[in-house]
């Protein structure tokens, strides 16, 4: 599960190098790999929420809401139903606003062993708003491909964030001191037979 959401998170963030590649094009042209990277994003965010769930996080409600929003978000981006290409910065701003809101709530409410990591995900959650507020007060001159790769860095580093902050399941960790306590007894057979 780890290791699908840290490569979910790296080609998130390809696409959007990819659309910062293409930004002088029109954003239909970028829509298609943009849309199939949010629904990547939509279904990472789900595999998370149920994570959670199982292990009695409270957090999974909030981790659900984001991947709804990214879903719909990415159907409207994949079937091209942003149709004047000039509500596509607000669109995009608006989203990174709600999806902000939803990475900072959680944090604020997490207590006890997560705290180490609070300030790290307050600053993701901050980006998250700076980019959509960034989008939303959009000057104009930057074309709405650009502002996509603005989207898709963006939510890319926040699922490594999230597959960084995933710990392993009960059974990994079991087999993870399985494995330690084998190699202790390895390394304590070949000492004895050395003396």
């Amino acid at each position: 599960m780890r290791i699908f959401t840290l490569l979910s998170g790296i080609m998130l963030t390809a696409a959007g190098v990819w659309c910062f590649l293409k930004q002088g094009t029109a954003f239909v042209t970028v829509a298609l790999i943009a849309g199939l990277a949010v629904l990547l994003l939509c279904g990472c965010l789900i595999a998370i929420a149920f994570r959670q769930k199982r292990d009695g996080s409270l957090l999974a409600l909030w981790s659900m809401a984001e991947a709804l929003l990214d879903g719909v978000a990415g159907l409207l981006i994949l079937l091209n139903l942003l149709s004047p290409e000039s509500s596509v910065p607000k669109f995009l701003g608006m989203w990174l606003l709600a999806c902000g809101v939803m990475r900072l709530v959680p944090v604020l409410l997490q207590e006890g062993e997560k705290q180490a990591s609070r300030p790290w995900l307050l600053g993701l959650s901050g980006l998250f708003l700076a980019a959509g507020l960034y989008c939303v007060l959009d000057p104009g001159w930057l074309s709405p491909a650009f502002l996509m790769g603005i989207v898709l860095i963006v939510h890319g580093v926040g699922i490594v964030a999230d597959g960084v902050e995933l710990v392993p399941s009960g059974k990994m960790v079991d087999r993870l001191e399985a494995l330690r306590k084998q190699k202790r007894v390895n390394k304590e057979r070949e000492n004895a037979h050395e003396e």
